[in-house]
């Protein structure tokens, strides 16, 4: 009887160390988490109707506070030169779950705002509006207007917030010209930090705007005050062409990346800028010399950009010879101890969005697409993660090693954000193989874990 115990209790323990490590396996870094979704999945299909709006479309996701998931959609219709786009944003709980009592039936109301076409395809990958949270679990949407900047904020309950704007949730600002393509972020306090391009020709040329406002809706005064670039209460114009990266670091501080204007066959073609909270440059960039140019590649192109701490950057972009990851120093130059020279190139991955997110180790996730050569075949996205001295992680991802393909054939991925847990939540975009007629893409939101050790910055 002894010995069938023992017997038994080997058997039983070696179950639960084989089940363990199979779910260990699956909850490897790079692998889909099952419990998120359906099996891993949100999938919302992409519908068209011929005589009226295509949509929805994928704009933007950003993770709240409590690891609540906001997505930003919008329907987009043309008659004859004149486009529209209707945005509004669902949330989700962290598992992936619609939540039904936010708006109405999970989506905020819809706004309609005027689209330019000097941002690009409007039916294609162009994206028209951008998504932020701010500490309260808020959702705030950034998007031209006509040539202005609208911002919306939404409550808790995903109503207009009656405590921004005029009392209706929008706020519209008029820089005196066409501006395309905002971006945002919410500091820790609130304030909502916008970038975006002005462009006026030929008066002033091409102007980076940057602008701050309070969480009310207002422009903060106390913004670039004082600095020679504050041409209005609130907000900078910076001569450059326009950030197509921008990001706050924790301590609030803006960084900005971009495409130097007219220089495309420069190596030194790609450009950084970091400033204070309050808009003042930060040494060693000068208002002479706003901003530090990069040799990554002829015709580049930058994508994302993270801030680390201690004052460095990643940059993500893509550029004639392929897609590249960079880290910068505080002082602008390129980190020579990152890959070679301060640049990665992956042979695998071909530039897409391609978000980008760094975590607690300093190792870089950043997504692509993964073409598989056949022709009227979708690409498919994929993820990688780079250690700190820029070599592809051999413990992240299996096809191949370092790289993890994204599942529900997604073809690219639009926004990635950490949760608490330090899983990654990916919104991407998902088109279907065809030869003649090709749908319009679906969105999917996915959920990869990252391994123990690691957590979000």
């Amino acid at each position: 009887m002894g010995r069938l115990s023992s017997a038994l209790a080997v058997f039983v323990c070696g179950f639960l160390i084989v089940g363990s490590v199979g779910a260990l396996a699956k909850a490897g870094p790079g692998k889909v988490d099952r419990d998120f979704g359906k099996r891993g999945l949100v999938v919302q299909p992409g519908p068209w109707a011929p005589d009226g709006p295509y949509g929805p479309y994928g704009e933007d996701m950003a993770v709240g506070p409590e690891d609540a998931i906001f997505l930003l959609q919008s329907y987009r219709s043309c008659a004859r030169e004149t486009c529209s786009a209707e945005l509004y944003v669902q949330r989700y709980t962290p598992d992936g779950v619609l939540d039904t009592s936010f708006g109405e039936n999970g989506s905020s109301s819809k706004f309609t705002v005027a689209t330019l076409p000097t941002e690009g395809r409007f039916y294609g990958a162009g994206l028209y509006g951008s998504l932020a949270v701010n500490p309260r679990g808020e959702p705030v949407v950034a998007a031209t207007n006509g040539g202005d900047v609208t911002l919306l904020r939404f409550d808790r309950s995903g109503e207009p917030a009656g405590d921004f704007g005029g009392g209706d949730g929008v706020v519209t600002t008029d820089f005196g010209a066409d501006v395309a393509k905002p971006q945002l972020a919410v500091s820790r306090e609130g304030r909502i930090v916008v970038a975006t391009e002005f462009w006026r020709v030929p008066e002033d040329g091409r102007a980076v705007i940057l602008t701050r406002y309070t969480p009310e809706g207002d422009l903060d005064p106390s913004f670039g005050a004082g600095t020679p670039e504050s041409t209005s209460a609130g907000w900078l114009a910076i001569k450059g062409s326009g950030p197509s990266a921008f990001t706050l670091s924790r301590g609030g501080g803006i960084v900005l990346a971009g495409r130097r204007c007219c220089s495309s066959a420069n190596p030194f073609s790609a450009y950084v800028g970091r400033r204070k909270p309050d808009g003042r440059l930060l040494a060693p960039y000068t208002s002479s010399s706003p901003w530090r140019y990069l040799k990554v590649g002829t015709n580049a192109r930058v994508r994302s950009v993270v801030a680390l701490p201690k004052g460095k950057i990643y940059l993500v972009g893509n550029s004639s010879k392929g897609l590249f990851a960079a880290r910068i120093l505080a002082s602008g130059r390129l980190d020579p101890t990152f890959g070679r020279a301060g640049v990665v190139r992956l042979k695998w991955m071909a530039v897409g969005v391609s978000p980008a997110l760094a975590d607690r180790a300093g190792r870089l996730y950043l997504a692509g697409r993964r073409s598989n050569g056949e022709a009227y075949m979708a690409s498919r996205a994929l993820v990688a993660r780079l250690t700190r001295d820029g070599r592809l992680d051999r413990r992240w991802g299996h096809d191949p090693e370092g790289y993890a393909p994204l599942p529900g054939r997604i073809s690219d991925a639009l926004a990635m954000e950490f949760q608490s847990s330090g899983r990654i939540v990916v919104f991407g975009e998902y088109s279907g193989d065809c030869v003649r007629t090709c749908p319009l893409p679906a969105r999917i939101l996915t959920r990869l874990f990252t391994g123990p050790a690691s957590r979000s910055r």
